[in-house]
């Protein structure tokens, strides 16, 4: 089975359960929203002991909405995100890719990256107030350089 028939099972299967196990839903929400990243192959234990079958999307919104989020408030590095949140670096590729394609994430700049000591590194935005402010980019070295 591939990942799109999953997901699509997935959501299938949610929304049955939504109207029995509100509750349990709710609570495993909860759970995950008031947790640190919690690894891919320890998801579905998690919801299982909840009494839920695996809800993969419940662990997909928390963590893109808390990308969203640190990102709104100041441009980051994504390895800036993984250190803060716990996030791989993976999955927030792959939302970052998502999130630029329904304008919701812009890179603003590349320059020096402090927390993974690497050059050239993209820093990403949510904010659209910090999309057009000129000074949040980093100060340009290109007068001392001739």
């Amino acid at each position: 089975m591939n990942t799109q028939d999953t997901q699509s099972l997935n959501k299938s299967f949610y929304r049955r359960f939504q109207g029995k196990d509100n509750e349990k839903i709710k609570q495993l929400r909860d759970y995950v929203k008031h947790s640190n990243y919690i690894e891919i192959p320890v998801q579905p234990s998690i919801c299982e002991s909840f009494g839920l079958p695996y809800i993969k999307s419940i662990f997909e919104r928390e963590y893109t909405e808390r990308f969203i989020n640190y990102l709104k408030v100041k441009p980051s590095s994504r390895f800036e995100v993984f250190k803060a949140t716990g996030i791989p670096e993976k999955y927030l590729c792959q939302v970052k890719r998502l999130l630029e394609k329904k304008g919701k994430l812009q890179v603003l700049y590349k320059g020096y990256c402090e927390v993974s000591k690497k050059s050239n590194i993209q820093f990403l935005s949510t904010n659209p107030e910090h999309w057009e402010d000129s000074a949040l980019l980093p100060m340009s070295n290109q007068k001392t350089l001739f």
